[in-house]
């Protein structure tokens, strides 16, 4: 591994992007006309069924910032509500809650996965809400990606929660469609590809 490459590693390991993501690259997606309509500033909302590519995606763009030297974090929804609670119980071995909301709140590009897999308490909706509407107000572009259409997220989080969404996202909302593509056959996974950009139910559009 060259010295370049080693560097690109220990900063994706220190932001956080999943190991399994760390040796991606936007050729091994399967539409590449996709990274030609995203910009890397605004914000998007990522939706559809699991194994459908979604936080693929999402890490070969936080690859793409930084690359381009910028900082980019990466974390699930239960994994933040999990170091917020830690928080509580600090100790020198985990950062306070609020330093943990800081961090995400100001990062300059985030990257919130599988928004609604947490468990919807009073406390966690609470948390998510401080994250996300800061990141609205303050114009922080982020890429969540969740199981949920937006009303299901009203419905599970709240009205606010999804309402901050599509105020930073706007058009921006992309569906992935709801089969899983791990536990597709080959001929399944080509009419996947022939579907994806068709604007049907099951296929992703913008």
């Amino acid at each position: 591994m060259n010295e370049e490459k080693e560097i690109l590693i220990k900063k994706l390991k220190a932001w956080g992007l999943p190991e399994k993501y760390w040796y991606v690259e936007e050729e091994d997606w399967d539409k590449k006309e996709v990274f030609k309509m995203i910009n890397e500033e605004e914000s998007y909302y990522f939706y559809g069924g699991a194994g459908t590519g979604k936080t693929m995606l999402a890490c070969i763009i936080g690859k793409r910032l930084i690359r381009q030297g910028k900082h980019c974090l990466f974390i699930t929804a239960p994994d933040f509500l999990g170091k917020i609670v830690a928080g509580f119980n600090f100790s020198s071995s985990y950062s306070s809650s609020e330093e943990v909301l800081e961090k995400y709140s100001k990062a300059n590009y985030l990257i919130l996965d599988d928004l609604g897999a947490e468990r919807s308490s009073e406390f966690a909706i609470q948390q998510l809400y401080r994250l996300i509407s800061y990141r609205e107000r303050n114009l922080k572009p982020v890429i969540i990606t969740s199981n949920l259409t937006l009303g299901e997220i009203a419905e599970k989080l709240s009205d606010r929660i999804a309402s901050r969404i599509k105020g930073m996202c706007g058009e921006r909302i992309i569906y992935f469609g709801k089969e899983d593509k791990r536990l597709l056959g080959k001929d399944d996974i080509e009419r996947w590809k022939r579907r994806f950009w068709k604007g049907e139910e099951e296929c992703l559009h913008m």
